[in-house]
């Protein structure tokens, strides 16, 4: 039996709201991540209902019976949304969770709907935090699979090379237990399912996609993956915009948090400022 996905839901009630907004972090975060974002999107935009959602193996998602590969990881998505009878205006995720996005739009053929993608690369063999980190993090985690305190997983980091910020994130993703501390992820279903995002490439459907669907590319000023050709042929793509935090690293809702809610404020505000002024 397959279990169900772990949401958090925020804001306005779904029956009642203008907008529907579903938030996904990226490979080893989880909805908690994502909290203070949906918040401050909250208080500029109080009729939306957002959904903060744990991708399979993250958080408190099972990833039992499900296949690791994004088609499947999306499908799970869907099928989660659809038995809780809600559905997106608008899809938004965080680099791994941007090509999620990505494949769950692809379920909605026939919707209207606004996709962000921040900081997330769309081509193939492209990761923004670097392949060797994420594996050095994966083998720390299965390493140390029963840590007794916060302080003995960052020490694991920094006896692995890796910046105490790595340490301290993680530590984010450990469940306290009677023994101690359990984690979150699980690194076998995150491996693989890393594996299968850096096979994927969507600039095909980006540019085929359907009318009824925009994108909006937010980048980080300080990531570099960005430069250059995929810059250009995403200013190519249909029905697309971009949207540069020149001061943001890859983890734009940390480093740029009021430059991402103004990203969104120069389309919705500005969208309800028009129909004002029809009105008028």
């Amino acid at each position: 039996m397959v279990e169900p996905l772990s949401v958090r839901e925020l804001g306005a009630a779904p029956a009642e709201a203008t907008h529907r907004c579903l938030i996904v972090h990226g490979i080893m975060g989880s909805s908690q991540n994502w909290l203070g974002a949906a918040r401050a999107l909250l208080s500029r935009f109080p009729t939306w209902s957002i959904r903060l959602l744990d991708l399979p193996g993250h958080g408190a998602s099972s990833h039992v019976g499900i296949e690791p590969k994004l088609p499947d990881i999306a499908a799970r998505v869907k099928k989660k949304l659809d038995a809780d009878g809600w559905r997106p205006t608008i899809l938004m995720g965080h680099s791994f969770g941007g090509k999620t996005m990505i494949e769950l739009s692809m379920c909605y053929p026939e919707q209207s709907l606004d996709v962000w993608l921040l900081d997330a690369p769309m081509n193939a063999d492209t990761l923004v935090t670097g392949t060797q980190t994420i594996e050095k993090i994966l083998s720390v985690v299965q390493g140390l699979p029963d840590p007794k305190s916060r302080k003995m997983v960052l020490d694991a980091f920094q006896a692995a090379g890796l910046d105490d910020g790595i340490g301290q994130w993680m530590n984010t993703n450990l469940r306290r237990i009677k023994t101690g501390f359990e984690w979150k992820i699980e690194p076998s279903f995150i491996r693989a399912a890393l594996k299968d995002y850096l096979s994927r490439d969507y600039w095909s459907f980006l540019t085929h996609r359907p009318d009824n669907q925009m994108l909006h590319s937010v980048l980080a000023g300080r990531s570099t993956w960005w430069r250059g050709e995929v810059e250009r042929r995403l200013r190519k793509l249909p029905r697309s915009q971009l949207h540069t935090l020149h001061r943001a690293g890859h983890w734009v809702h940390i480093d740029d948090l009021n430059g991402l809610v103004q990203c969104l404020e120069s389309v919705y505000l500005k969208n309800v400022e028009s129909v004002l002024l029809k009105k008028i």
